[in-house]
């Protein structure tokens, strides 16, 4: 059977005043065809129509309800039989009241700003998703935090968002005084350039810098011997800490292989170690340690 006709047993025993337990879209045609035989049986149906218009429904609420006598539908059988149906209560004595629709209120419009959060200088960050913590607010070797296991970070990891998000922005202060003009003649040539004026009173002026929307993370593991550079689950030594062990670019083994880790040039940690390894045991072999 159709759809259509699902709902239309549907809205016939909803107006005989049966009950439902469940959702209209868990009961089958056959159940709902069902219990509207048990009507039937009783002879006390109501016809099957097609779902009214909005027109009709507004008369139907206009007009008054029809009493109808208790004793009509005082069969505690049929009753049950609908609970066995899912349909709990049977027939309540009358036609269910119908629902009236209740008016549509919009929710107020949420204002969204669509400022940038601005981060004043020093910067200041309080999410960690944020990116730019340690440009130019910590120096190069002095770690940000040190967590549980004793590793010293210097640069925190933010990998970039799979959807648009806002971003930092770094906004420094500045007291300008505007410019003036100086000229000087050096023999057959002029020469004009601008200058700061102190002369003239000054005012605080902003530069806003647009932070990146992820950086690469940077930390010092006391079990390694070099900086590693970590970004989506991959890692690389520091490349210039790798140049010091060595002694310079030049003198760098080539069994080292040089990886991306993101926009970041390093080495790669286990070409690195395995040639460190493999030096120390040919120390080892020529008793030079």
């Amino acid at each position: 059977m159709s759809n259509s006709m699902r709902g239309a047993y549907y809205r016939a025993l909803k107006e005989a005043g049966v009950e439902f337990t469940k959702h209209f879209r868990e009961y089958s045609t056959d159940e709902l065809k069902a219990g509207y035989d048990k009507l039937v049986a009783e002879g006390i149906a109501p016809d099957l129509t097609e779902k009214k218009s909005k027109p009709q429904e507004q008369a139907m609420w206009e007009q008054p309800r029809a009493e109808v006598s208790s004793d009509q539908y005082a069969n505690d059988a049929l009753a049950r039989q609908f609970e066995e149906m899912g349909m709990s209560g049977g027939p309540t004595g009358r036609p269910a009241d119908p629902v009236r629709p209740q008016p549509r209120i919009s929710p107020a419009p949420v204002q969204q700003s669509r400022r940038t959060p601005q981060v004043r200088n020093p910067i200041d960050i309080s999410k960690p998703e944020l990116a730019g913590q340690r440009m130019n607010t910590h120096a190069p070797d002095e770690p940000l935090y040190v967590d549980d296991n004793g590793v010293a970070w210097f640069q925190r990891e933010v990998r970039k968002p799979a959807f648009p998000k806002p971003r930092g922005r770094r906004v420094l202060q500045y007291v300008e005084h505007g410019t003036r003009t100086e000229t000087v003649k050096n023999g057959d040539y002029l020469e004009s350039f601008e200058i700061s004026d102190e002369r003239q009173p000054g005012r605080t002026s902003e530069v806003k810098i647009t932070l990146p929307s992820y950086q690469t993370g940077i930390y010092k593991d006391p079990r390694l011997p070099f900086k590693v550079h970590v970004y989506n689950e991959q890692r690389g030594f520091d490349l210039f800490d790798v140049w010091d062990y060595f002694g310079g670019e030049t003198l760098t083994p080539s069994e080292c292989k040089r990886v991306y880790i993101s926009n970041d040039l390093c080495y790669d940690i286990r070409s690195v170690i395995n040639t460190i390894e493999a030096e120390y045991r040919q120390l080892k072999l020529q008793r030079r340690i």
